[in-house]
């Protein structure tokens, strides 16, 4: 999940006549949706041995304004995808459309 223009946001949230919000409310927001779509990933993920599954990890980047949730095993893709012998098993699109409301919801509420 990766979302883009929070400084203009901030910037927005700043200018208004309601009180400021705290400068780290935002980044709240994505560390918390991030964490929550890393856990949405590796429940659906289909396991065999696991290895899939312990692959998913998030990574915060950009000061907090990023959060990255991948997978590291070489065959992920394989799995999500699938190939032209079977059919794939989605479970990182799923997770990330779970979460997209919600995360709007929260930064709205941030906002207001």
């Amino acid at each position: 999940m990766k979302v883009t223009g929070v400084e203009a946001l901030l910037k927005a949230m700043s200018s208004k006549s309601k009180p400021k919000v705290v400068p780290n409310a935002a980044q709240r927001v994505v560390k918390k949706h991030g964490a929550l779509m890393q856990q949405e990933a590796m429940r659906l993920v289909a396991v065999d041995t696991g290895t899939l599954k312990r692959s998913i990890e998030i990574e915060i980047l950009d000061g907090g304004d990023t959060a990255k949730v991948a997978p590291y095993a070489h065959y992920a893709a394989y799995q999500e995808y699938g190939t032209r012998f079977q059919s794939g098993t989605p479970y990182m699109r799923p997770a990330f459309y779970n979460r997209i409301k919600p995360f709007l919801a929260d930064l709205e509420e941030i906002v207001k």
